[in-house]
């Protein structure tokens, strides 16, 4: 049996499945084309993506059913829609019939249809406007699996989430045929034939990557647009004190329908890099530019490279498969991303099962406040003790809405949420929390009065993660004189990092998957391994550089100065030991920004720590940076030195 992912998804195996829910066989990953083999006959009556929610990238969601003799199958966000609901117990007939009505009233647009189409006519239609409209559907159900409702067998619920947020479909299909509109081709073509440096077909790639990535951040919105559905005490508009651009009054997903004004192609020296830029202009007049390649990093390890070759700075934001390394607003949509483990999934257990996954027990590489703050901790460093994640967590509770506290123990550091009227303990450094029998969660308090709690019923943030040492744990909550609310851990923090990375003119930003530093931790003989990405200032630049991401050294030969004191000349050995001393003064913030002087002949290095989930991609690593102006600016990739 053969069959084809459309839009093509590469390096995707699916699974065949029986009437039962039994795995038969696994093919071949998806290739190029989107085409996958598996080794035997067919048996069974669907067919599913393997689940890779546990990756770092973004889970596909596509699945069909087996039907008839043919020994060849098409799977399409389309079939997807029609192989859930019939998984949620709904016959296929009526399946198809609800969804043919569904998604016909919502894509007039795409399908130019007076009367709703049937299933087999939506399946059907001519290839550009089928196009638009797999594209449009799948953007739906990317956006529901982005803040986690994701079909999997035996949810009922998914088809009622599909149901619930059908009118954001609508907006989809408008968006994917604005995108395809011919005025949009005809300016591609007009670019890509004014400037050189483009592939052998720059028009069909600069096409297809500008449609991805505005149907890319279409999800985003959409997500959004749920999760205020969902939450709705996320339509507040600040989170941890700063605006997250999330609020009604910035959220409408018709700003961006008549999106584009220009689109304009990135002449590169790396023709493997295959970027593109983007500008996108919403009715509002702002203005947003993408930059954005795939980046090989499986195999042979390489570099990707951001060059600056405008006459000004440039201040750029990340996204690394999908997820946005920006500020609050970012924050909160990987939080979402987190797929839910039920309908009703509250919102203070969504937060706890995000920071768990996203924390690494570690030493801390200071022993002060600095890593408290979750913009700081969950977007640059990702390692840390219990006293840190838990003050992470504490502080996103407060942010979303929620009372919240931080209790010490002997020996150990936990926060409490008070939920309907009670407090309830989710511990993120052990990634568990514990139920008393009637089903509730416990507190700290409750486990006082009956250790026993600790050794039956527990929840995990994820079933190969948190380790459990019950004589430990039973002597450290049974020891309840000391067991108290600590302030100096909810003492209010500010966030000095910038949510922009600044790359000065001449400048680089450059990435590698197997970039790892060694740090001293703030405990004796401790060393902590942190990811980095670096920024290449060149010679002659000077001038004061906001960060946006912790600083970890600074390598070169130059001088510079900042919050560690007097200037500094860089010496071969770089100031890491300058900053593992001043971490060991347990400041209250990370170094905000830094004065460069002089820059000598070889450029100076600033090495910027970035929490490791995002950059740990086993697979090709989709590397975007995005931003108000990105004139200027090259992606190049090359081999990697390290």
């Amino acid at each position: 049996m053969s069959g084809t992912l459309y839009p093509v998804v590469v390096d995707v195996v699916m699974i065949e499945y029986d009437e039962d829910g039994h795995e038969l066989q696994r093919s071949t990953p998806s290739d190029p084309a989107g085409h996958f083999q598996f080794p035997n006959v067919r048996r069974g009556v669907r067919v599913e993506a393997l689940d890779s929610s546990a990756g770092q990238g973004r889970a596909v969601i596509r699945s069909a059913r087996l039907e008839g003799e043919s020994a060849s199958v098409v799977v399409t966000p389309l079939s997807t829609l029609q192989d859930q609901f019939a998984l949620a117990g709904l016959p296929d007939a009526a399946s198809r019939v609800e969804i043919a009505r569904m998604v016909g009233n919502a894509c007039i647009s795409v399908t130019s249809a007076s009367v709703p189409p049937t299933y087999d006519q939506l399946a059907s239609l001519p290839a550009q406007r089928n196009a638009m409209l797999q594209r449009a559907v799948g953007s739906y159900i990317d956006a529901l699996r982005d803040i986690g409702f994701r079909p999997t067998a035996g949810h009922e619920w998914w088809p009622t989430k599909v149901r619930q947020h059908r009118d954001l479909l609508a907006q989809a299909c408008e968006l994917a045929a604005a995108v395809w509109a011919p005025s949009v081709e005809a300016e591609v073509r007009r670019i890509a034939g004014s400037g050189p440096g483009h592939a052998a077909d720059p028009v069909a790639t600069a096409l297809e990557s500008v449609r991805v990535q505005v149907l890319g951040d279409l999800v985003a919105l959409m997500s959004k647009a749920v999760a205020l559905r969902e939450y709705p005490q996320l339509a507040d508009p600040a989170l941890l004190g700063e605006p997250w651009q999330g609020s009604a009054s910035t959220l409408a997903i018709d700003l961006i329908v008549t999106n584009m004004t220009s689109l304009l192609a990135v002449r590169t020296a790396d023709a493997d890099a295959g970027s593109f830029v983007a500008t996108t202009v919403n009715r509002t007049g702002a203005r947003e530019q993408y930059l954005a390649t795939r980046v090989p990093f499986a195999g042979p390890s390489k570099t990707a490279s951001v060059v600056n070759q405008a006459a000004e700075a440039r201040a750029v934001r990340l996204s690394f498969n999908g997820a946005r390394l920006g500020g609050p607003g970012s924050l909160l949509l990987d939080l979402l991303s987190v797929p839910a483990e039920r309908a009703d999934e509250p919102l203070h257990a969504r937060a706890w099962r995000y920071v768990s996954l996203r924390h690494r027990h570690d030493y801390a590489i200071s022993g002060g406040r600095m890593l408290h703050h979750p913009l700081v901790y969950l977007r640059s460093i990702g390692a840390g003790l219990c006293d840190d994640v838990a003050s992470v967590l504490h502080f996103l509770w407060l942010s979303l809405g929620y009372e919240s506290r931080v209790m010490v123990l002997e020996g150990h550091v936990v926060p409490e949420v008070k939920v309907n009227g009670r407090w309830e303990m989710y511990d993120p450094d052990l990634k568990v929390h514990y139920l008393l029998p009637n089903g509730a969660v416990a507190n700290v308090r409750d486990i006082e009065a009956d250790p026993t709690i600790l050794l039956q019923g527990k929840q995990r943030a994820s079933p190969t993660e948190g380790f459990f040492d019950p004589s430990l744990l039973l002597e450290i909550y049974g020891s309840a004189a000391d067991n108290r609310p600590e302030a100096w851990f909810m003492d209010a923090l500010s966030n000095t990092l910038q949510p922009d990375i600044w790359i000065p003119p001449g400048g680089r930003l450059e990435l590698d998957r197997r970039s790892r530093v060694l740090v001293q931790g703030f405990q004796t003989d401790a060393r902590v391994e942190l990811a980095t990405l670096r920024v290449w200032l060149p010679p002659g630049f000077s001038g004061t550089l906001p960060l946006g991401l912790v600083l970890v050294d600074v390598t070169g030969s130059g001088v510079i100065s900042s919050r560690l004191g007097e200037r500094m000349t860089i010496g071969s050995d770089g100031i890491q030991p300058t900053m593992e001393s001043w971490w060991a003064r347990s400041p209250d913030a990370p170094i905000s920004e830094i004065e460069v002087h002089e820059v000598g002949e070889s450029g100076i290095t600033l090495v910027l720590a970035v929490n490791p989930h995002f950059v740990a991609a086993t697979e090709d690593l989709t590397f975007q940076v995005y931003g108000p102006a990105l004139d200027g600016l090259t992606l190049q990739t090359r081999p990697s030195s390290i």
